[in-house]
């Protein structure tokens, strides 16, 4: 910890209440650390509230973490920046704390910013990815077009902000009906971005970022596509009958460190016994629809 003390003739500390500290001490941990201890401590306690509909600090890393591995993927580097353009909602967060974790730097972009303004957010800093919204991604292009070759970004990955909303809200909940068909749009992404759900999901746990994080020795991800990633890591009944596998999936595993077994097949079942109490850790996980 690292004290900043006021100096104790300033005058403000005359009528500085007494039951209030007057250095501020600050934690020497990082902002992602501090994600983590939170979604250990409390992962299903909201995080972020959107028209009803929760993010708990669990999805709100796990998220982060596959756009974090998506972001290294597409060849975010330590200290590249990555620009963030979006109206207030759920993915904000999880962009800024995937670029954190991607060892990253964050550059916020004001939506209100247009297509001259924004080329400056790219050219200036150097931006190597762009993560916006739907409703911003034609600025978004149209800068970027506008720029040399050399200084355009990598990669744009685009939400739309029905994502992050539920199918209904109650009435308590939902915003006025000329917000909410706006909030719903669902316009043509251009030509070349990527839909936020899409990098999320590609990269949830699989890929050479999430084998760092976890500590396994490889990941072997599939590329036949009638075969889908649902992740590496210990595989539980949240896993197997969660988001990333549904009931009846053929579930196939690599045990760790044992390279030469075959993968073995598994029906998907929401108890998961099988996978909770043999396999453990493991090199890849996919599935494949039965």
């Amino acid at each position: 910890m690292e004290n900043f003390d006021v100096p104790a003739d300033r005058p403000h500390l005359a009528v500085w209440p007494k039951r209030l500290p007057r250095a501020l001490v600050v934690p020497e941990t990082t902002l992602w650390f501090n994600l983590e201890v939170a979604a250990t401590r409390f992962p299903d306690r909201a995080a972020y509230l959107f028209f009803g509909r929760a993010l708990a600090y669990r999805q709100l890393r796990d998220d982060a973490l596959a756009l974090a591995g998506w972001l290294q993927r597409a060849g975010v580097e330590k200290g590249d920046r990555v620009a963030v353009f979006m109206q207030n909602c759920p993915q904000f967060p999880t962009a800024l704390y995937a670029v954190l974790r991607a060892d990253a730097v964050v550059v916020p972009v004001n939506p209100m910013n247009r297509e001259e303004e924004f080329k400056h957010y790219i050219s200036d800093p150097q931006t190597k990815v762009v993560i916006c919204s739907a409703d911003l991604a034609a600025i978004v292009v149209a800068a970027n077009a506008a720029l040399p070759a050399s200084e355009r970004v990598r990669a744009i990955v685009v939400t739309r902000y029905s994502d992050a909303m539920s199918p209904g809200a109650t009435a308590a909940d939902a915003p006025p009906p000329a917000m909410e068909a706006w909030l719903r749009a669902d316009p043509a992404l251009p030509a070349g971005c990527t839909p936020w759900n899409d990098a999320i999901a590609e990269h949830r746990l699989a890929g050479v970022f999430a084998a760092r994080h976890l500590g396994l020795r490889c990941v072997l991800p599939h590329r036949d596509p009638n075969v889908r990633t649902v992740g590496c890591g210990r595989i539980d009944r949240d896993r197997i009958g969660g988001p990333h596998g549904a009931r009846g999936d053929r579930l196939l595993f690599r045990r760790r460190g044992d390279r030469a077994r075959d993968a073995r097949g598994l029906r998907a079942d929401h108890a998961g016994t099988a996978a909770d109490h043999e396999l453990g850790r493991v090199d890849a996980v996919v599935a494949e629809r039965a």
